[in-house]
């Protein structure tokens, strides 16, 4: 069987993990506000609010929206926005590779202790936060795309602490990835153990490699 050449004909994934991202945040932000008003009053208060936490998340999604994208290469996965590198993992020192769902991506989005420590605190919120991108993702994949979408849409290549997140958005770009975890590690898709991450935040400081 014919292998293809990654070097000369390497697998370009466009990363919409920073779009779903921004999606799902303000699927739970705006209802949140939304009911405080009906419940609280003081709308102008909670609209500021509201406008001083879209902020930051409304910069990243403006910064990376069609600029980032993952090249897998036979020697190498390597994570861009525009020209510049953000993250080069090489295939011979990745430690696993898992399926998922969730749009974590970068490192950028750890939590600190303290916000860890609240997401304990808060433990419906998770669910409901990861529900949410369950159903922006189902959305995102059916009207943007006419795609397929599975559950476990998303790649996610791990050395030790370094992760890029794949997600094809298509049923090719998805059995071009597969395939090419065979070639590379001899792994099948099918096969994968599932990552899960409790806790996470929003990526911030996009330009501060």
């Amino acid at each position: 069987m014919f292998k293809r050449d990654y070097d000369k004909e390497p697998i370009v994934i466009e990363d919409y993990n920073p779009q779903i991202a921004f999606y799902s945040f303000i699927f739970v932000l705006m209802p949140l506000i939304f009911s405080l008003i009906y419940f609280f009053g003081h709308s102008a208060r909670f609209l500021f609010a509201f406008c001083f936490f879209i902020i930051p998340p409304l910069k990243v999604y403006l910064n990376t929206r069609g600029k980032r994208k993952i090249v897998l290469t036979s020697e190498n996965i390597k994570y861009y926005h525009e020209e510049n590198i953000l993250k080069n993992i090489y295939i011979k020192d990745v430690t696993a590779i898992r399926k998922g769902f969730q749009d974590y991506y970068t490192e950028r989005q750890n939590l600190s202790d303290f916000g860890s420590f609240l997401t304990i605190l808060f433990f419906p919120f998770i669910i409901l936060v990861n529900v949410v991108v369950i159903v922006i993702k189902t959305l995102f994949h059916f009207f943007f795309f006419g795609g397929k979408y599975r559950f476990y849409d998303s790649f996610f290549i791990i050395e030790d602490d370094e992760i890029i997140n794949i997600m094809p958005i298509s049923e090719k770009e998805y059995r071009e990835v597969c395939q090419y975890f065979k070639d590379t590690k001899n792994v099948k898709c099918d096969e994968l153990k599932v990552f899960f991450k409790y806790s996470y935040g929003y990526e911030m400081d996009i330009f501060n490699n």
